[in-house]
Parts: structure tokens; C-alpha cells; sequence
């Protein structure tokens, strides 16, 4: 089963270095004004990519998680889709393991898997319209 969730961040993960830079920022589920689609919508984009073009195992159970953090490439804001396992400790306080990172444009013209260890952004082969 693959569900849907906001991913709240606690604090700003800024990589000065980086091509990819990650800030503290409002990108939830919620449409805004200048842009065409929203935090759900970059969620079901993602989702319409098959588990190899995402390069997903089949074996793994995950969900996808819309985070609360901007992702910014090339002056170009992004909506961050991440893919991963949840699990809960003693003091009822959540933990999302990532395993797949995602980059949707606020337009949902473009989207990237994102390689963290390679800090590479790698276009998904097929763009695809959203279908309401």
C-alpha cells in the first residue's frame, strides 16, 4: 500500500555547497495563488512514475511524503516528494527514513529524482499533464 503524507521539517537543511539547496519554507498541500498545482498534486505526479523510473523496489513498502521544505535548483522554486518508511519510537514520536527524493516544479512542468549522494538531480524520463 502507498499513502500520501505532509512531511513537516523541524528545522532548515541548507547545503551551501550544493546545486540542490533545501530551506525552511510553507510547500504543503495547500494552492497558492501563483501556482499551478499543489503540494498533493506534486505528490500524485510522482506517484504516476513507475517504480523503476523512480528507482523504487518493489519489495519495500513506502509511502510518499510531501515535505514542508522549498527546494531550489537552478533559481527555480520545487515542491520536495519523498519517498520512505515510517516508524514510531518509545516517546510516540515519528521518524521517516527516506529512500527516494523528488523534485516536482510548482508548474508540474518538470520533475527530478534527486541523487543526495551524488547531489545530482536526474530528470524523470516522461512529463506528463496533470488529469483531473
Amino acid at each position: 500500500m502507498i499513502s500520501v503524507c505532509l512531511l513537516s521539517g523541524c528545522g532548515a537543511e541548507t547545503q551551501t555547497e550544493s546545486r540542490v539547496k533545501f530551506s525552511s519554507g510553507n510547500q504543503s498541500g495547500v494552492l497558492k495563488a501563483d501556482n499551478e498545482i499543489n503540494g498533493d498534486d506534486a505528490a500524485d505526479i510522482i506517484r504516476s512514475y513507475s517504480e523503476k523510473e523512480l528507482m523504487l523496489s518493489g519489495n519495500q513498502v513506502y509511502s510518499f511524503f510531501i515535505s514542508s521544505e522549498t527546494a531550489v535548483y537552478d533559481d527555480e522554486n520545487y515542491y520536495k516528494v519523498v519517498a520512505g518508511t515510517v516508524s514510531r519510537n518509545d516517546y510516540d514520536y515519528y521518524c521517516i527514513k527516506e529512500i527516494g527524493c523528488y523534485l516536482v516544479s510548482l508548474n508540474g512542468k518538470k520533475a527530478f529524482r534527486y541523487d543526495k549522494e551524488n547531489d545530482f538531480l536526474v530528470p524523470l524520463n516522461v512529463m506528463r499533464d496533470i488529469v483531473e
